[in-house]
C-alpha cells in the first residue's frame, strides 16, 4: 500500500510541473517594455559584435591580397654594382730645407741645471 501512494504521489507531482511547465507567461506592461528593452540592447550588441568581426576580417583579408600583390610585382631589375673605392691618394713629403741641428745647441736641461 505505501507503494501505491508513493507512484501516486510522484505521478500527481509530475502532472503538476508539467501543467506549470506549459502556461503562457503573463506580462504586465512594464515587464514588456523592459523585455523589449533589453531584447534591443542584446540585439544591437550583437549587431556591433558582428559588423566588428567582419570588419576585422576583411581587413585581414585586404592586408593579405595587398601583400601578395606586393610579393607578385616587385621589382626585378637587379640594383647597380657598388663603385670600387678610389685609390688612396698619393703621400706628398713636405720639401724642408732646413738642416737638422740639435734643438738646445749643446747645452744640457736637466733639472739640476735648471735649479742652480
Amino acid at each position: 500500500m505505501s507503494h501505491r501512494i508513493r507512484i501516486w504521489g510522484i505521478f500527481l507531482a509530475g502532472m503538476g510541473f508539467l501543467w506549470l511547465a506549459f502556461q503562457v507567461p503573463v506580462y504586465t506592461p512594464l515587464v514588456e517594455k523592459e523585455l523589449k528593452a533589453k531584447l534591443e540592447k542584446y540585439r544591437s550588441d550583437q549587431w556591433e559584435s558582428c559588423k566588428k568581426r567582419a570588419r576585422e576580417q576583411a581587413s585581414h583579408e585586404v592586408d593579405s591580397m595587398i601583400i601578395a600583390w606586393a610579393k607578385a610585382n616587385r621589382d626585378t631589375i637587379s640594383r647597380p654594382v657598388k663603385p670600387d673605392k678610389p685609390l688612396a691618394p698619393e703621400i706628398l713629403n713636405p720639401q724642408d730645407s732646413t738642416p737638422i741641428a740639435p734643438l738646445f745647441n749643446g747645452q744640457d736641461t736637466t733639472k739640476e741645471q735648471i735649479l742652480e
